[in-house]
């Protein structure tokens, strides 16, 4: 029993680290993550974190469905998409994603042994991402993988406490929760690493691609400078801007305006 739920989760958190190393591939989902340089929460902001919210509330609710019963209770890894929300995308994102699953869950098993319980700890576990979220910004810190583990860990500790607390009859939440708890919190600690490794990665991908292109503008100006410092340029002058911007943009065709006449092609 013990071996083939630790296989079950092995499989869920595998095929959430396939879907979301798929899905970060595509630009639009990149554009999702990339940074708002100003107005956190301008219109356009909070569009990308409904759209983020939907995005993990998606991830969790194939959780739930990717989930294997037990005991009247579903061995799932919900807590990756939720907590991941709220880590990656701050109160909107983690607060969203929760809602969006915990609906889900509670409506998934109307009325089940666990479903008021898993839909509170889903809730709170958008709330505590968030909240590591704010801690973060405000000190201006990153998240290593010992710290994503050890939260995971406190956010499935919890989901165990409030079965306890919720889940009728008492004895049978604690036969449940001595069942589930170890594989649960254990592999899910684990599986946001792996989840979150996913992100990183094309997070990092974006601050290469964006200091290669801030290196690029720079060599640009300072080989054009000089000519660009005189007052009047000759034909020649231009003839060598063209190539220098040809040779160092890697483009073919180029062309320099003043915004009245085309200065040089």
């Amino acid at each position: 029993m013990q071996l083939q739920m630790f296989t079950n989760i092995l499989l869920n958190i595998s095929l959430l680290t396939l879907i979301a190393t798929l899905i970060t591939g595509f630009g639009p989902v990149k554009k999702l993550f990339s940074e708002e340089p100003k107005g956190a929460f301008s219109k356009n902001q909070f569009v990308k974190n409904i759209l983020l919210a939907i995005f993990f509330g998606c991830i969790s609710i194939l959780s739930t469905y990717t989930g294997t019963y037990v005991n009247g209770a579903i061995l799932n890894t919900r807590v990756i998409g939720v907590l991941a929300g709220g880590l990656l995308g701050g109160p909107v994102v983690g607060l969203g994603a929760g809602l969006i699953a915990g609906i889900h869950r509670y409506a998934f098993d109307i009325g089940g042994f666990t479903a008021l319980s898993c839909t509170i700890s889903t809730l709170l576990e958008g709330l505590l991402g968030s909240a590591i979220w704010y801690h973060h910004q405000k000190n201006n810190r990153t998240y290593d993988y010992l710290e994503l583990f050890v939260v995971t860990f406190f956010a499935e500790c919890m989901q165990m406490v409030i079965i306890l607390l919720i889940a009728k009859p008492f004895a049978r939440s604690l036969q449940l929760v001595q069942i589930i708890a170890f594989p649960m919190i254990i592999l899910n600690s684990i599986g946001i690493c792996l989840f979150f490794s996913v992100f990183r990665h094309m997070m990092t991908e974006q601050d290469s691609q964006s200091a290669k292109r801030i290196s690029l503008t720079l060599e640009i100006t300072n080989q054009c400078l000089p000519f660009l410092r005189k007052r009047v340029r000759t034909k020649d002058d231009w003839t060598k801007i063209l190539s220098l911007l040809s040779d160092l943009s890697g483009c073919s065709n180029i062309l320099i305006s003043d915004t009245q006449k085309i200065v040089a092609l």
